[in-house]
């Protein structure tokens, strides 16, 4: 059986809030979010793919980050896209995973 580590993690973080609540302890942190509002724990139903149907090789540029919904928290390109330099700091700057397929 085979898990990935975001799973994992969400399965144990759920079990070890359960049995806090079981004991009686009140768990008050609202979830994680980054400056767009967006939830991590719901991350995967705010996935964006671009279109770079437009270029011979995949190229990510500005315009396509500008382009995003707010509440975007990854975007999934294929691999071997080049991603235009203030493409990669806007993506820094808005706290969006990029994921290649």
């Amino acid at each position: 059986m085979e898990i990935d580590l975001e799973t994992l993690i969400q399965k144990i973080t759920r079990q070890v809030i359960s049995e806090l609540e079981n004991r009686g302890v009140h768990i008050t942190a609202s979830p994680i979010q980054n400056e767009s509002g967006c939830d991590r724990r719901d991350s995967e139903a705010r996935a964006e793919k671009p279109d770079l149907s437009a270029y011979r090789t995949p190229v990510l540029t500005e315009r396509h980050i500008l382009r995003l919904q707010p509440e975007t928290c990854r975007i999934i390109v294929p691999a071997g896209t080049v991603i235009s330099p203030r493409a990669r700091e806007m993506l820094k700057e808005k706290n969006i995973r990029l994921q290649t397929e």
